[in-house]
């Protein structure tokens, strides 16, 4: 019966990303799921997506301008993802989150990364999307807006829990 009552949460969450992020804020475009990992045992979900290109109706920005919105966009699409994980898996009690670049040749690249617990909390008196992402454990390397590849191996290891 845990299998089944399982299996509805993650269809659940599913149909719930495809529908909260059929589009950003800053990009109409889909965010497209790699790998959604669901661990009863151990109360944790692993979740990989590439981030969503940018826009076509912003071709007439600035590349530079392009990206930093890009980059706004994924943090949006991190901190949403988090919290619809917790949300819709009320037995979860951490999740580790991956957000990739398709890179030139067809490779990723690892742009956002974090562990998280259910507990950590927020102050309501933070603004800044990204000192928010960083504060719930997403690291990410930024410059001047954009956010930049972390190292990775190109293969994503099994969780330590």
């Amino acid at each position: 019966m845990q299998e089944l009552t399982l299996l509805g949460g993650v269809s659940q969450i599913l149909n719930r990303l495809r529908r909260r992020m059929r589009t950003g804020v800053y990009s109409r475009r889909p965010l497209e799921i790699l790998r959604l990992e669901v661990a009863l045992a151990s109360r944790h979900v692993c979740c990989d997506w590439f981030i969503r290109p940018a826009d076509e109706w912003d071709q007439c920005l600035s590349a530079s301008a392009r990206v930093k919105l890009q980059s706004q966009q994924v943090l949006q699409d991190a901190l949403l993802m988090r919290a619809l994980i917790f949300q819709h898996f009320p037995e979860i009690r951490t999740t580790d989150l991956c957000a990739f670049r398709q890179a030139e040749g067809g490779t990723r690249e690892l742009i956002l990364t974090g562990a998280m617990q259910r507990d950590d909390e927020m102050p309501s008196s933070v603004r800044s999307l990204a000192m928010r992402a960083h504060l719930f454990g997403f690291q990410f390397m930024q410059n001047d807006g954009v956010l930049c590849a972390l190292p990775f191996d190109g293969v994503r290891s099994k969780p330590r829990r």
